[in-house]
């Protein structure tokens, strides 16, 4: 039974993810995530969830959001790293169409590892942040998309689906230092919506939105691809965030997409769905029971 739930997960995870491209936009950006191994870690993961479904997940908010045509295949992989909870790489142009993400398996980080990554149950608030009247240009822009308050011991770790997303952002071109680090003056410009925002970064992170003329900044930790200035550390525990504003139109400028939706459908199990599964479930029990019978 447990080996058939598991399955099922499966199954209804590749569903959800068909049903999602086929109710918005055609995905023009093609997120292309292949597991190049290495072993999970064995201490300090809490759920039962795992690496694969994760990033299809995570990829999938990024295929809702940039869409430009353009394709990346991800090679991610299990891997011990110190300091970091994960770390993305590539060579050649960006936006790359290849990139490697390690993910810490050294026991140091608290995964939390969602078993049922398509929804966001375990979490109990709910809040996009809003920066009004930053004087960048725009009158406000969503700078956070973030669930909190946890309801589930284990989602007070550090939630994998947070730091894929996290990651991926980079692996579509965002701060990799060695390769083209973001310039400090980082303008959205046309075509992409709210032109005018300065985003403020530390040339691999977000850390704000600024006002030149007046050498202000109105500090976003609360950013999917933020750094805390205060702690260094690039996400927090207890919390899932999804792509906001700025984070998809900081990626879009500074790898060179035009086309985004800046407020895409980042949707839930449907209850259809766990109808479906429900009704697999019931009709395997009672084959069990005429079998036994």
């Amino acid at each position: 039974i447990r080996r058939l739930k598991h399955f099922l997960n499966r199954l209804l995870l590749a569903v959800l993810l068909s049903f999602l491209g086929g109710t918005s936009h055609t995905y023009a950006v093609t997120i292309n995530p292949v597991f190049a191994g290495g072993d999970a870690p064995t201490t300090n993961v809490f759920g039962a969830g795992n690496i694969h479904d994760i990033m299809a997940v995570a990829a999938s908010w990024w295929e809702a959001a940039i869409l430009d045509t353009h394709a990346v295949t991800i090679n991610y992989s299990w891997g011990p790293l110190a300091g970091v909870d994960g770390e993305t790489s590539f060579t050649g142009r960006i936006p790359p169409s290849t990139a490697s993400i390690v993910f810490n398996n050294s026991g140091s980080t608290q995964w939390y590892m969602d078993p049922e990554p398509y929804n966001n149950d375990e979490y109990s608030s709910y809040g996009d942040i809003i920066l009004n009247n930053p004087a960048s240009g725009v009158d406000s822009i969503i700078t956070g998309r973030n669930y909190g308050s946890p309801n589930q011991s284990d989602a007070n770790m550090l939630d994998m689906v947070t730091l894929a997303a996290h990651e991926i952002g980079h692996a579509l071109g965002f701060g990799q230092t060695t390769l083209d680090p973001i310039p400090f003056e980082l303008y959205i410009e046309p075509p992409l919506p709210k032109a005018g925002v300065w985003v403020t970064n530390d040339a691999t992170h977000i850390t704000g939105i600024g006002d030149f003329a007046a050498m202000q900044q109105w500090l976003t930790p609360e950013a999917l691809m933020a750094v805390n200035i205060s702690t260094g550390y690039t996400q927090t525990y207890g919390q899932r965030k999804l792509p906001s504003e700025l984070d998809i139109l900081a990626v879009a400028q500074h790898s060179g997409f035009v086309n985004v939706d800046i407020n895409p459908q980042f949707i839930p199990v449907p209850p259809a769905f766990w109808l479906f599964g429900s009704g697999l479930l019931g009709l395997v029990g009672i084959a069990r029971r005429r079998k036994a019978a």
